[in-house]
């Protein structure tokens, strides 16, 4: 399978405290997994991190992925750590667009 998303580089320095955060807002059923990723404006490979939502995961709904209107209707209540889930989707939307479809990039 093939998506699209942003590189992020984390300084050595705060890698530590990066992984913290990243883990305690993933938590209940990620998995963290290192992956091959190509960039695309360059397609220079590199190794990646990735947070995996996996059906072991207690929030974890498969009528979501086949019922866009139940998974609109999750989102709009649902709250993590880092807050509601449907600011998280809004902003989003709002990269997306502004980036276009195949946003893909290197921060």
């Amino acid at each position: 399978a093939m998506t699209g998303g942003v590189l992020y580089t984390v300084p050595d320095e705060l890698a530590a405290r990066c992984l913290e955060e990243l883990d305690f807002r993933e938590k209940g059923g990620y998995a963290r997994d290192c992956i091959d990723v190509v960039e695309g404006t360059t397609g220079h490979t590199a190794r990646a991190l990735l947070y995996r939502g996996t059906p072991d995961n207690p929030a974890f709904w498969p009528r979501c992925a086949r019922d866009p209107d139940f998974a609109a209707a999750v989102i709009s209540r649902a709250v993590g750590p880092s807050g509601p889930n449907r600011e998280y989707l809004f902003r989003l939307a709002a990269f997306l667009e502004a980036h276009g479809e195949g946003a893909c990039g290197t921060v």
